[in-house]
């Protein structure tokens, strides 16, 4: 493997699972106090452009992890609506 690869692999290792800690908490928890749903937005929007720029270049490894993180910043963002939703339904 070449350093460049190695490099973006590492990189994107690292940058994807930063995510996975929040997705815990939010799933476990259904504890979205202070969580910026607008920062998920701009996060989701970038990755999905980092995705599709991975696509027109051709290149796996900007492909891979950047659909991964759209995916995993989807559940934030799905699980935010669902627990904001079910706090505006009174119980009964």
């Amino acid at each position: 493997m070449s350093v460049p690869v190695v490099i973006g692999t590492v990189a994107g290792f690292g940058t994807t699972i930063s995510f996975l800690p929040q997705v815990f908490k939010v799933m476990r928890s259904e504890n979205i106090e202070g969580l910026s749903i607008y920062m998920m937005i701009s996060q989701c929007i970038g990755t999905s452009l980092w995705t599709i720029y991975g696509i027109l270049k051709k290149d796996a490894i900007i492909t891979s992890y950047n659909s991964f993180s759209v995916f995993l910043v989807c559940i934030i963002i799905g699980r935010y609506i669902f627990l904001k939703r079910k706090e505006r339904v009174p119980a009964s």
